[in-house]
């Protein structure tokens, strides 16, 4: 609830949930209900009613930063052995029973950077290369995650990143690499600790007996292990409060399943169950939109959650003809709450996957808007698919390398060898000198140069469609796509953008340059004021990362078929997952919702967001 109530406040709701004795009790806390507060009042009801010593009671959450958040405002209270209740995440709570146990020490648990280089090493050995190499590292990274968190036989998984037997592959060899450095990663951690506890009934028993309270945060991301450990732990006292949305469960990727909370009562059946149904944050048009949204999902508590706050304006669906007519809006939208007196870092703009701003980063900067990112934008013109492209308009202008030759000269495919390109032939004359006996290869070479004409004639954009439709790339994507067992729509889709990218540049140097520019502006952003102080920007973020905040004017971006929900969600629970997702960025909002969508997306028909009739109650 925040700064929407006084501390020691609570409505009905709240004070049942804080002022529970013993047992389970399961807490639905939506957007905006007061979910810190309470849990901070529950912890205090214990220590002071229930007279708890503050030793036996554990927080545990997900991040250090809402642990670190809690323990402060815990602290606040001053009171006495305060210090001695541990506020901690599953992370730091889990190794402190290895560290008791076993010693460990914490360079023995990777890092995210070490287990980063790893994955981009077994990527390079395997040849993976289908997208951006980091994009494809984090993905492998968390499949890794959920088959030993769901403890999956391997041979029984079956990955979306890559072929099934090359997963295998690259699990094993990361887990080689993890052994040569003689550390864990987090997973080894849950494991070990479900392994320890489940075989060592002593050491069990002390954790129980330490912690005889235990308040678990954000619940519903919640993965299996994490779960099996805290009941272990909880043992017979079964004194597990859990707090959370089902609502806003998004981390599937990650492994979080919400079928855990929903499932809770049947685990714990004398379990006391409260909704905290009072939204102190949004007007009552943003939860009413938001709760009609989400009253589509199936697999969930229901729920009536009503607006504290009185009315406001209405949440607004702005249709877009493009999406540059869509920045444009957004942009001027934003100036226009500037001037009226809301500041920058006030703002958000939400996107479902960090792929989709860079219309709006260019928009911004030239409006000079200054703006802040929560999470870091891949490099477009980084990816290999943008490196092909320039290879070809880079040779077409007289301007390339033996190393551009080299890209393009079989994408696709033109059965060209790799000893034919000895020199450097900026004009393939040493090329048609290897092959001087063979026609055919003659008449490829030939069609090369001819295409490399044509391509100096257009302008980038032009030049990029050439390519993809007249030259056969397209093709070669759909035809690389399955070879490496991976999605040619992200392909394409990415080809789209690189494409769409090269809008309004006549030579390639010059869209090069740009992107360069664009490049080093996000590198060298300064969001400090000279006085040390951090300047007032607007916050810009995926829906993931924009969890847990709140902002007054919220602008959601791309609400469109495909992009969200995103095309990759195929099954009923994974298409819920996504209204949940768009249900987190709605409720992020607490005064102005304007929701975005495009008639086109790179001049072709784009279709409305099914979410947007659902949200009209359509």
């Amino acid at each position: 609830m925040g700064s929407k109530s006084s501390k020691n406040k609570f409505n009905e709701a709240q004070n049942r949930a804080v002022s529970h004795g013993g047992g389970p009790l399961l807490v639905l806390a939506g957007p905006g209900s007061g979910k810190t507060s309470v849990i901070i009042g529950r912890v205090r009801f214990l220590i002071e009613e229930k007279k708890i010593s503050p030793g036996r009671i554990l927080v545990v959450t997900f991040s250090r930063a809402a642990a670190g958040e809690m323990k402060e405002r815990f602290f606040a209270f001053g009171l006495k052995n305060s210090s001695a209740v541990t506020f901690g995440t599953f992370h730091s709570f889990f190794f402190g029973i290895l560290r008791t146990a076993y010693g460990y020490e914490a360079n023995q648990v990777a890092s995210e950077e070490e287990r980063m280089n790893i994955m981009l090493g077994c990527i390079r050995q395997y040849r993976l290369d289908g997208e951006n190499l980091k994009t494809l590292a984090v993905n492998l990274l968390s499949e890794i995650a959920v088959v030993k968190e769901e403890k999956t036989e391997l041979e029984n998984y079956y990955s979306v990143s890559c072929a099934a037997e090359t997963f295998r592959m690259i699990y094993r060899k990361y887990e080689e690499e993890l052994g040569k450095l003689k550390k864990i990663d987090y997973e080894d951690m849950l494991l070990m600790t479900h392994r320890l506890l489940s075989e060592r009934k002593d050491i069990l028993d002390a954790c129980s007996g330490r912690f005889q309270w235990i308040l678990v945060d954000e619940f519903q991301d919640i993965n299996r292990l994490q779960y099996e450990i805290v009941r272990m732990i909880a043992g017979k006292r079964k004194n597990l409060t859990a707090v959370g949305d089902d609502d806003q469960s998004i981390y599937g990727f990650r492994g979080a399943r919400p079928e855990i909370m929903l499932g809770f009562q049947k685990d714990f059946p004398e379990a006391e169950r409260i909704l905290l149904d009072r939204n102190y944050r949004s007007t009552p048009e943003i939860v009413q939109a938001a709760g009609r949204l989400i009253s589509c999902n199936t697999k969930r508590f229901p729920k009536a959650i009503l607006a504290v706050r009185p009315h406001g304006s209405a949440v607004r669906v702005c249709v877009c003809a493009d999406p540059l007519s869509e920045v444009r809006y957004i942009t001027g939208q934003i100036k226009e709450l500037k001037k009226k007196g809301l500041l920058y870092r006030n703002t958000a703009i939400l996107y479902r996957t960090n792929l989709q701003p860079r219309f709006l980063i260019q928009d911004l900067m030239s409006e000079n808007i200054p703006f802040r990112m929560k999470e870091a934008l891949p490099d477009l013109m980084d990816h290999w698919i943008a490196k092909d492209f320039a290879a070809y308009l880079l040779l077409a202008h007289k301007e390339g390398s033996r190393r551009d030759v080299l890209r393009i000269c079989n994408r696709p495919n033109r059965f060209i060898r790799r000893e034919a390109l000895q020199k450097d032939p900026s004009d393939l004359n040493d090329v048609k000198q290897y092959y001087k006996d063979q026609s055919r290869m003659l008449e490829r070479i030939r069609h090369l140069e001819y295409d490399l004409r044509a391509l100096a004639q257009m302008d980038v954009f032009r030049a990029v469609g050439y390519i993809r439709k007249e030259i056969g790339y397209d093709a070669f994507l759909s035809g690389y796509a399955k070879e490496y067992r991976i999605d040619a729509e992200e392909l394409l889709e990415t080809a789209d953008e690189i494409m769409e990218s090269g809008e309004g540049f006549r030579l390639p140097k010059d869209w090069l340059d740009h992107g360069r520019e664009i490049r080093h502006e996000l590198s060298g952003k300064n969001l400090k004021e000279d006085n040390g102080e951090e300047k007032d920007a607007v916050n810009l973020m995926t829906f993931h990362a924009s969890k847990g905040l709140e902002f007054p004017a919220v602008f959601i971006m791309d609400a469109n078929e495909g992009i969200t929900p995103y095309r990759k969600a195929v099954t009923g629970g994974e298409t819920e997952e996504e209204r949940r997702m768009f249900y987190v960025a709605m409720t992020r909002a607490a005064d102005c919702l304007e929701i975005c969508t495009c008639k086109k997306r790179f001049r072709r028909e784009a279709k409305p967001s099914v979410f947007l009739s659902e949200i009209r109650g359509k």
